[in-house]
């Protein structure tokens, strides 16, 4: 969640220099608004963010653009709250009209932008801060998968805040909601259909969830996501988590079951 905030906070500082062109202009103090610099500085990052996923997409294969389930749901969430600035307006337009303070012309074009820059920082700049959290989790199961020596390990990679997070399963939990990412590696020297029970516990030790991960078929020395019913397969691989609960996971234990792949032979 850190690596997201931070890359939406550098986002928002091309959009807080034209807010403040924009009052200067408001109180006289410019001629007019000063919009180049602040879209020089933006195109320059969404540059930055192209390389960024250029890059990973060499070194990991992960994808550059997000896929369309994703793409859909950011254009609905942008035209609903594109919507409800525009019915403000019409309503505020019929019972003011055009006044010092209100100029419907100058709020379809704020709303018109505000739209476009929303959904590029949906689309565009927000997956590279959840793909840089992607890449962090997953180089740090491969480092403690790879010193495990368990015939199929587990490992905790992270669990952290779902609150920016899009695609939680659970909304009534909203911003108390905690993703929890678990990769496991078959070490065996021939492909295994592998199924993981769990229990998590938070901080105090308390119990916080049991849940069973979907049978996941594996090749040697394979890393992959855990699976389970919670987990939205739809979305970007980068995104993607386990399972949610609703405080950190700091203590979890595990059941494993696994067979070669069209054996009837259960460990």
């Amino acid at each position: 969640m850190l690596m997201v905030l931070l890359v939406i906070l550098i986002t928002t500082v091309p959009l807080i220099w034209l807010l403040f062109s924009v009052v200067d202009y408001k109180r006289g103090k410019i001629a007019k608004v000063k919009w180049k610099g602040p879209l020089k500085l933006f195109l320059t990052l969404a540059l930055l963010v192209l390389i960024h996923a250029i890059y990973l997409n060499i070194r990991y294969n992960i994808p550059i653009f997000i896929n369309l389930h994703s793409a859909s749901i950011a254009l609905i969430t942008v035209l609903i709250i594109g919507g409800v600035f525009s019915l403000a307006n019409i309503i505020t337009t019929l019972k003011v009209g055009r006044t010092h303070y209100h100029n419907p012309t100058l709020m379809w074009k704020f709303i018109g932008v505000f739209m476009l820059v929303m959904l590029t920082i949906i689309i565009w700049f927000l997956p590279a801060g959840e793909k840089m959290k992607y890449v962090r989790d997953l180089n740090f199961a491969y480092e403690k998968l790879n010193e495990k020596d368990e015939d199929i390990a587990v490992i905790l990679a992270s669990s952290e805040s779902n609150c920016l997070r899009a695609e939680s399963t659970r909304p009534r939990y909203t911003c108390d909601s905690y993703a929890n990412v678990f990769y496991v590696k078959n070490n065996f020297d021939q492909s295994k259909e592998v199924q993981l029970s769990f229990r998590v516990f938070n901080r105090q030790e308390e119990e916080l969830e049991v849940i069973e991960s979907h049978i996941m078929k594996l090749e040697p020395e394979e890393i992959k996501l855990v699976i389970t019913d919670e987990t939205q397969e739809l979305n970007n691989s980068w995104s993607q988590y386990s399972f949610e609960t609703e405080e950190t996971v700091h203590y979890y234990q595990y059941k494993k079951r696994y067979r070669d792949i069209d054996s009837d032979n259960k460990n």
